[in-house]
């Protein structure tokens, strides 16, 4: 056994005398190698002796005199790690500060932190295993849930070897908006957001707030029409009629192709319409492309059709590099985008799916590469409960406020 100073594989930096110190910041660094160790060995007869003992430093004690103060976790600090874990976005060094400003006459060291991750993490994967691994970990929640609560909403298929297919769920929360909300749907796919690398199939709504609310979930291992199919299929059957609801996706030929056979007015995201644009027509158009792009905008913001089919036949004609692209794509598409189709809808302000995306950047810290499904889906549930705690937080402030300006203005009266 070898016990070496924490410093033995430290590096320092090292600085040239002839460089300023303002730009000591480009130096390089060498090891400090310390040679103060301790050689312990065992013999055959089961004795330790040292074999070598150097307590020669060279630099200074880290430690100024005496041993820091080692307290045990309490229980208390436990708990807020074990809620704190599932937060991808926060490292070890926030979680030290955060239980310094919450116990500040407890304190504990990054070491004791780390244990207690490590402690956390293994909890929930022993919770996990005990009931037969993720995923049926994750159909064993759902079920009880539903169980618990018959508003649950829960379809789960698996293949011909019995395997993980598709997933759809909704909270009771979330089908409660479909009945509110559901004038206009918002939809997206994210990514990489479990360690199965599962497609998360999302869908947003807009309430009486203006604040973005999660509708539902899909999880599936493919984006095939199928996949689609199967999910807007069971969103659509819990949606009451609605002559003019209003869809909106990015240009994915498969949701295209579901979406078609679906009584509603399918958006496409101008965003993403424009990204087509500038892939597809940039290297073809070359320095003309800035110039195009400034005309198709102009007919894109045609206040009526026929002004749009006018301008749109100048556009050709004025670029005709660009004319197989925009006949082929944009053309059979333009009442979905153009402004002289789409201002004539009621669409709650939506012309892209920024409002799913940005939903998307907030569930990418709830799940990553190394989530598991059965902790992914827990957070997308808690998601949405804080969605609509925040609706009645926000409803509370609203009625204080009328309330105070009633009172201000009777007394005023008086």
């Amino acid at each position: 056994m070898r016990l070496l100073c924490r410093c033995a594989r430290g590096r320092v930096q090292q600085h040239d005398k002839s460089i300023d110190p303002s730009d000591h910041r480009k130096s390089k660094t060498i090891r400090k190698i310390c040679s103060a160790r301790v050689n312990i060995r065992r013999n055959a007869g089961g004795f330790y002796r040292y074999t070598s003992v150097d307590l020669n430093h060279n630099h200074p004690a880290l430690i100024d005199g005496e041993l820091p103060v080692f307290n045990p976790p309490t229980e208390d600090q436990k708990a807020l790690v074990q809620e704190l874990v599932s937060l991808k976005n926060l490292k070890r060094r926030d979680i030290y500060v955060l239980l310094q400003s919450h116990f500040p006459e407890h304190p504990l060291n990054m070491k004791q932190i780390s244990n207690l991750l490590d402690a956390a993490k293994r909890s929930v994967r022993d919770r996990v295993n005990d009931v037969g691994g993720d995923m049926v970990a994750l159909v064993a929640f759902l079920m009880k849930k539903k169980e618990e609560d018959p508003r649950w909403v829960v379809f789960v298929e698996v293949d011909g070897e019995n395997r993980f297919h598709r997933l759809f769920f909704m909270s009771p929360t979330q089908r409660d908006l479909l009945t509110r909300f559901s004038d206009v749907i918002i939809n997206d796919v994210a990514l990489m957001r479990n360690k199965y690398n599962l497609p998360l199939n999302n869908w947003v709504v807009i309430d009486h707030q203006q604040k973005t609310r999660s509708l539902a979930y899909a999880l599936h291992t493919t984006e095939t029409i199928e996949d689609h199919k199967w999910a807007v299929d069971h969103l659509f059957s819990l949606l009451p009629p609605h002559p003019s609801r209003v869809y909106f996706s990015d240009f994915d030929l498969a949701v295209d192709h579901v979406m078609s056979s679906k009584d509603v007015w399918h958006g496409l995201c101008l965003h993403h319409l424009g990204d087509n644009i500038t892939k597809n027509l940039a290297p073809v158009l070359g320095v003309l492309f800035q110039p195009f792009s400034m005309a198709f905008w102009q007919v894109y913001y045609s206040i009526s059709p026929d002004a749009f089919d006018v301008k749109w036949a100048k556009l050709l004609e004025d670029f005709p590099r660009s004319r197989d692209y925009l006949e082929r794509v944009l053309g059979p598409t333009k009442e979905r985008w153009a402004w002289a189709w789409v201002s004539a809808r009621f669409t709650c302000g939506v012309r892209t799916s920024g409002r799913v995306e940005s939903e998307n950047r907030i569930n990418k810290l709830l799940g990553d590469t190394k989530t598991g499904l059965y902790d992914l889906v827990r957070n997308l549930i808690e998601r949405a409960e804080e969605q609509a705690g925040n609706e009645k937080l926000n409803a509370i402030k609203v009625r204080s406020w009328f309330t105070l300006v009633t009172h201000t203005a009777n007394c005023c009266c008086e």
